[in-house]
Protein backbone atom coordinates (compact mmCIF):
# COMPACT_ATOMS: atom_id res chain seq x y z
CA UNK A 1 0.00 0.00 0.00
CA UNK A 2 1.06 3.52 -0.98
CA UNK A 3 1.67 5.81 2.28
CA UNK A 4 0.10 9.55 2.33
CA UNK A 5 4.09 10.60 2.39
CA UNK A 6 4.70 8.40 -0.37
CA UNK A 7 1.36 9.78 -2.52
CA UNK A 8 2.24 13.41 -1.65
CA UNK A 9 6.08 12.93 -3.09
CA UNK A 10 4.73 11.36 -6.43
CA UNK A 11 2.53 14.00 -6.89
CA UNK A 12 5.41 16.74 -5.82
CA UNK A 13 8.09 14.91 -8.43
CA UNK A 14 4.93 15.12 -11.18
CA UNK A 15 4.49 18.66 -10.44
CA UNK A 16 8.20 19.24 -10.68
CA UNK A 17 8.81 17.45 -14.43
CA UNK A 18 5.53 19.25 -15.69
CA UNK A 19 6.73 22.64 -14.38
CA UNK A 20 9.96 22.09 -15.79
CA UNK A 21 8.91 21.44 -19.62
CA UNK A 22 6.30 23.97 -19.39
CA UNK A 23 9.22 26.66 -18.64
CA UNK A 24 10.87 25.42 -21.63
CA UNK A 25 8.62 26.19 -23.88
CA UNK A 26 8.66 30.22 -24.97
CA UNK A 27 8.65 32.29 -27.75
CA UNK A 28 12.14 30.99 -29.94
CA UNK A 29 13.53 33.42 -32.68
CA UNK A 30 15.76 30.14 -34.27
CA UNK A 31 18.24 31.76 -36.34
CA UNK A 32 20.68 30.53 -39.56
CA UNK A 33 21.44 29.22 -43.04
CA UNK A 34 19.30 26.80 -44.55
CA UNK A 35 21.26 23.66 -46.10
CA UNK A 36 18.14 21.97 -47.53
CA UNK A 37 14.85 22.37 -48.33
CA UNK A 38 12.62 20.05 -49.56
CA UNK A 39 8.70 19.28 -50.39
CA UNK A 40 7.06 16.10 -49.93
CA UNK A 41 4.08 15.43 -52.89
CA UNK A 42 1.19 16.06 -50.03
CA UNK A 43 2.64 19.48 -50.21
CA UNK A 44 4.17 19.22 -46.71
CA UNK A 45 7.48 21.75 -46.24
CA UNK A 46 10.21 21.04 -44.72
CA UNK A 47 13.79 23.20 -43.98
CA UNK A 48 17.46 21.67 -42.50
CA UNK A 49 18.26 25.09 -40.86
CA UNK A 50 21.91 25.03 -39.11
CA UNK A 51 20.49 25.90 -35.83
CA UNK A 52 18.68 21.99 -35.98
CA UNK A 53 20.65 20.06 -38.27
CA UNK A 54 17.54 17.72 -39.08
CA UNK A 55 14.33 17.82 -40.66
CA UNK A 56 11.79 20.83 -39.18
CA UNK A 57 8.48 20.89 -40.72
CA UNK A 58 7.47 24.36 -41.77
CA UNK A 59 3.80 24.59 -43.97
CA UNK A 60 1.61 23.16 -45.94
CA UNK A 61 1.37 24.25 -49.37
CA UNK A 62 -1.29 22.74 -50.69
CA UNK A 63 -3.62 23.26 -46.79
CA UNK A 64 -4.05 24.97 -44.13
CA UNK A 65 -1.32 24.20 -41.28
CA UNK A 66 -2.26 25.41 -37.85
CA UNK A 67 -2.84 30.09 -38.86
CA UNK A 68 -0.27 29.35 -41.56
CA UNK A 69 -2.66 29.55 -45.20
CA UNK A 70 -1.08 27.74 -48.46
CA UNK A 71 -0.34 31.44 -50.07
CA UNK A 72 1.63 31.94 -47.02
CA UNK A 73 3.77 28.57 -47.30
CA UNK A 74 4.23 29.84 -51.19
CA UNK A 75 5.36 32.76 -50.41
CA UNK A 76 7.75 31.37 -47.29
CA UNK A 77 8.77 28.34 -49.42
CA UNK A 78 10.18 31.10 -52.06
CA UNK A 79 12.10 33.03 -49.38
CA UNK A 80 13.71 29.54 -48.20
CA UNK A 81 14.79 28.63 -51.61
CA UNK A 82 16.31 31.94 -52.25
CA UNK A 83 18.21 32.10 -48.61
CA UNK A 84 19.00 28.54 -49.44
CA UNK A 85 20.31 29.23 -52.66
CA UNK A 86 22.59 32.31 -51.72
CA UNK A 87 23.41 31.07 -48.06
CA UNK A 88 21.86 33.72 -46.60
CA UNK A 89 20.82 33.53 -43.54
CA UNK A 90 16.40 33.36 -41.84
CA UNK A 91 15.07 33.58 -38.45
CA UNK A 92 12.11 30.96 -38.03
CA UNK A 93 10.13 32.52 -35.11
CA UNK A 94 7.97 30.11 -32.88
CA UNK A 95 5.53 31.59 -30.53
CA UNK A 96 5.74 28.20 -27.90
CA UNK A 97 8.64 26.05 -28.65
CA UNK A 98 11.93 24.31 -26.86
CA UNK A 99 15.17 25.54 -27.28
CA UNK A 100 15.97 25.53 -31.04
CA UNK A 101 18.67 22.60 -30.75
CA UNK A 102 15.75 20.79 -29.28
CA UNK A 103 13.22 21.68 -32.13
CA UNK A 104 10.72 18.50 -32.64
CA UNK A 105 11.31 17.34 -36.34
CA UNK A 106 9.47 16.40 -38.87
CA UNK A 107 5.73 16.67 -38.23
CA UNK A 108 6.18 17.56 -34.80
CA UNK A 109 7.72 20.56 -35.27
CA UNK A 110 5.86 23.12 -34.30
CA UNK A 111 3.78 25.66 -36.66
CA UNK A 112 6.18 28.89 -37.02
CA UNK A 113 4.52 32.70 -36.27
CA UNK A 114 6.94 33.85 -39.27
CA UNK A 115 10.12 33.33 -41.35
CA UNK A 116 12.02 36.14 -42.05
CA UNK A 117 15.31 36.94 -44.08
CA UNK A 118 18.13 38.29 -42.48
CA UNK A 119 20.87 40.65 -44.59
Amino acid sequence: MFTITTIKLVVLALMLVLASSTAMAEPRWCGGTVSRLFMYRNGEVYVVPSWRNDGVRVCNINQDSGTVTPQNCAAWFSLLRNAATNKENTVIFYDDAPACDTMPTYNNAPVPGYVMLVD
